[in-house]
């Protein structure tokens, strides 16, 4: 949390050997929904299917971006950015959080506390059970669910 109830936004990076927690800027995340708007004109879309590509881009297009990314790219890319090693993950919390409500849907989320060696780590994501489903695969019995 920044200040003010407002959230600076984070992709966890999983690999066999570490947890890359990457920082999404805004910068970043204007410049590909630009870029995916500007592919679906390139492709004949009329108004209405850049607005649709841009918006599906915001949900989570730009994330996919770092699977092509090697982990030394991504790490040196913000100075935000930074690495856990697996062996130093002691423990991962995952707790359902209450659901935010805005004028049109309700979002589930989970907040999420990684403890390392060096330090413990708090955010907070959408509930998705394919997220704990991954985590569990390295992590196994390190996942606590609460």
């Amino acid at each position: 949390m920044k200040s003010f109830g407002r959230y600076d936004a984070y992709v966890g990076v999983v690999t066999n050997y570490r947890l890359i927690i990457a920082r999404l800027t805004n910068q970043m995340i204007n410049e590909s929904m630009t870029m995916s708007r500007n592919e679906a004109k390139a492709q004949g879309r009329g108004y209405l299917g850049q607005i649709s590509r841009q918006m599906s881009e915001y949900s989570s297009g730009y994330t996919t971006r770092f699977l092509s990314m090697s982990p030394s790219s991504i790490l040196s890319e913000t100075p935000e950015n930074f690495e856990l090693g697996n062996g130093s993950i002691s423990e991962i919390r995952i707790r359902f959080s209450r659901s935010s409500q805005d004028e049109d849907c309700v979002k589930n989320e989970f907040d999420v506390e990684i403890f390392s060696g060096v330090a413990k780590h708090e955010f907070r994501t959408d509930e998705n059970e394919d997220y704990v489903s991954l985590l569990r695969s390295i992590y196994g019995e390190r996942i606590r669910r609460r």
